[in-house]
């Protein structure tokens, strides 16, 4: 509490004013005589404070001045003194909004100018609470915000390596074209794919899917393709590991190193032999691979067993089937699942009218009219007229899933099917 009054007048009313203070809890007052030392009173405390004006102190400038800077401040601002002594506090509520005038002298003394600066007080101690709860609040957002900053740079950085661990080329041997479409739903993929030419004449391609999203997802499918085994030295070389073995190797080298997490990943992993089309393929809770004929007619490859994780020392089966010239097969995720669907059905959303089998019919058109056009225009005019119609398909720019594709295409030595329709009309 900061009282200016006339020189001599300051410690005389703080007496009298704290017999009359109501509540008997009595403030601390600082008696300043001039205004130039007011405000270094309050900037150097963190108390709450009200400035008391007594009577006439002669200087109208420097109340004015003083006005002006409670009324920046927040300040409470009491005016008082024997009737007629406060001319000055008239001019005041102009420049501080805070002002509080009070007549006091005679007989009711100084008790009306108590019960004014105690409420005033009060008011200054709500008020510094609440601006302690605002400065607190706003070191908090600062805090949150910076620790934002600093994961949405984690999270470019790991998006970054992540991309860094795909193929940087797609493997090019005999008359096998690669294309790949691939479109994580957010900064982290939990779908991860790999091509591997595995000696002159076998290229092996694997697709991962672990469960959920986010950077877990992503760091479980990057295990799983840094363990998948394709390739290794036996008594007479060199040895490509078949699908069916690598799977179930692959499944006990998962549950080995997967910790205590209970998330699963499915996958699917094929070689072929570039020279003969023979097509080896095995999956774990994937879904099924896809060999796409002239015509449209499509052979489903779904050998292999559950997910990964979920049964220590299962046996995956294998399957082999013949690519034969002119003819595709695409590995995917099932996210196509998820994003196409049935007309007037936002993606990610579902369909009450869709059974598993009617969304599986749907992704397999979808597909073979993809693959249908690689004859005539070629794997990645394919790819990207597929993109373009996942682009048209409702609630795109809201991916709900990760979204994966390889083709391999096995290149005709005659003949070519009929141009790409245009883009749209996937959930036909």
């Amino acid at each position: 509490m900061v009282l200016w009054a006339r020189p001599g007048q300051g410690e005389g009313l703080a007496r009298e004013l704290g017999r009359a203070w109501p509540g008997g809890d009595e403030p601390e007052f600082v008696a300043a005589e001039h205004a130039e030392g007011i405000e270094a009173h309050w900037r150097g405390t963190d108390r709450p404070v009200v400035v008391c004006v007594w009577g006439s102190v002669g200087d109208q400038r420097a109340i004015g001045r003083l006005a002006r800077a409670c009324g920046r401040e927040g300040i409470a601002l009491v005016v008082g003194g024997p009737a007629g002594a406060c001319g000055e506090a008239a001019r005041l509520e102009e420049a501080c909004p805070q002002v509080v005038r009070v007549g006091c002298g005679g007989e009711r003394g100084v008790g009306p100018l108590a019960g004014a600066l105690a409420a005033a007080a009060r008011f200054a101690r709500q008020l510094r609470g609440q601006a302690r709860q605002v400065e607190e609040q706003e070191r908090l957002c600062q805090s949150a915000s910076r620790r934002m900053e600093a994961q949405e740079d984690e999270l470019r950085l790991a998006s970054q390596l992540q991309r860094a661990v795909l193929p940087l080329e797609l493997p090019r041997l005999g008359g096998l074209d690669l294309g790949v479409l691939y479109r994580p739903g957010a900064a982290l993929s939990g779908d991860l794919y790999d091509a591997v030419a595995l000696d002159g004449e076998h290229v092996g391609l694997l697709m991962a899917d672990a469960t959920g999203h986010g950077a877990p997802a992503a760091m479980l499918a990057m295990m799983v393709c840094r363990l998948m085994p394709m390739q290794e030295l036996g008594p007479s070389g060199l040895r490509i590991v078949p699908p069916g073995e690598a799977m179930a190797r692959l499944n006990e080298s998962f549950m080995a190193r997967r910790g205590a997490t209970e998330a699963l990943i499915t996958a699917a992993y094929v070689v072929i032999n570039t020279r003969t089309g023979e097509a080896s393929f095995a999956a774990a809770g994937h879904p099924p691979g896809l060999i796409v004929s002239r015509g449209g007619r499509v052979h489903e490859l779904r050998a292999g067993g559950p997910p990964l994780g979920v049964l220590e020392g299962f046996g995956y089966e294998q399957e082999s089937a013949q690519l034969r010239e002119g003819e595709s097969l695409v590995l995917c995720t099932d996210g196509f699942e998820h994003v196409l669907q049935a007309e007037g059905i936002a993606a990610g959303e579902i369909d009450p009218r869709a059974t598993p089998v009617e969304a599986h019919r749907r992704y397999v058109a979808a597909l073979s009219r993809m693959a249908e056009g690689i004859r005539a225009r070629g794997v990645e005019a394919s790819l990207e007229w597929l993109r373009a119609s996942l682009d048209g398909e409702q609630g795109s720019l809201h991916q709900a899933d990760d979204i994966t594709l390889l083709v391999a295409h096995r290149r005709a030595a005659v003949g070519q099917a009929a141009a790409l329709p245009a883009p749209g009309g996937l959930a036909a």
